[in-house]
């Protein structure tokens, strides 16, 4: 039986917090960076495009507001961010696109419920420590910093997965060689990066792989950038949030959540990553690369 993994936010809510008011389908335009997880893409063809900015009168009530262009210029000083506005930003091909890797309901199961229910924990957390500073009352305080961090990892890890991998007939366009897992490397530049860092693709993937198999129960395994030591890093994630390195960008995410792929690959989590690497979009990698070294 497929394991439920839903975000933590059971409980009492504090009052405001409506759960119907947050997860939204789409993105509204100019809520957040061509790149939602956090880091923008170089100048080029873009992943995704941007779309228009709309004005500040044209923002549906449900939409994210953080900051930027939709928020009126606050003569100096830094914007306040709404708390709660975030929505869940649609996929960036259609459900299927991932067959026969990854099958359309997995997708469907894992995007509309699971990512959609780190966006409502997301929301509630904001609105809760909102809620909690305006009445100075912190008796929740431990549990909804865990929630904040728990589900704002998540949103930002799944707007990172989903990026950086691409449909099999999409190589061409994105990068990469072929579809078959042996071929679909990555292009020059980042793999001058991964000889210099792990001695070769090879070695790389073996150990990347390794890692994933391996996170113990729900997480992901992460390629990051540590602009502090100048270095690239297989983590382990376990959850969304634990045993990270504190300021490493992540670059390219494998989740390995059972609601990632347990649904086709039941429990062999091994066959799942090794089928993982055929939708790899290291155009989209490398492109994060560049940002970060090059």
């Amino acid at each position: 039986m497929l394991k439920k993994h839903h975000s933590r936010t059971g409980g009492s809510m504090p009052s405001g917090v409506n759960r119907t008011n947050a997860g939204r389908p789409s993105f509204p335009a100019g809520a957040y960076p061509s790149d939602p997880s956090g880091y923008s893409i170089p100048s080029g063809r873009p992943i995704m495009p941007e779309p228009a900015i709309p004005s500040e009168r044209s923002v549906p009530s449900d939409s994210v507001i953080l900051s930027g262009p939709s928020v009126p210029p606050n003569r100096g000083n830094p914007p306040a961010a709404i708390p709660g506005r975030h929505t869940l930003e649609p996929l960036p091909y259609a459900y299927n696109a991932l067959e026969p890797v990854i099958d359309e309901t997995t997708v469907r199961l894992h995007h509309d419920k699971h990512q959609r229910a780190y966006v409502e924990g997301l929301n509630a957390a904001e609105i809760a420590l909102a809620d909690a500073r305006a009445k100075n009352d912190y008796t929740y305080i431990k549990y909804w910093e865990d929630q904040l961090a728990f589900n704002g990892s998540g949103v930002l890890l799944h707007a990172l997965y989903w990026r950086n991998m691409r449909p099999l007939n999409a190589v061409p366009e994105t990068g990469g060689l072929s579809g078959d897992s042996g071929t679909n490397r990555p292009p020059e530049r980042a793999s001058s990066l991964l000889d210099a860092f792990f001695g070769g693709f090879d070695t790389f993937k073996a150990q990347f792989s390794k890692a994933a198999a391996t996170v113990q129960g729900s997480g992901w395994c992460m390629l990051c950038y540590s602009p502090t030591y100048r270095n690239l890093y297989i983590l382990q994630c376990e959850k969304h949030q634990n045993l990270v390195l504190q300021a490493a960008c992540p670059v390219l995410v494998c989740d390995v959540w059972e609601h990632a792929y347990y649904l086709k690959y039941k429990n062999d989590r091994a066959n799942y990553i090794e089928n993982w690497w055929r939708l790899v979009n290291w155009r989209y990698v490398e492109d994060k690369l560049s940002r970060f070294v090059f």
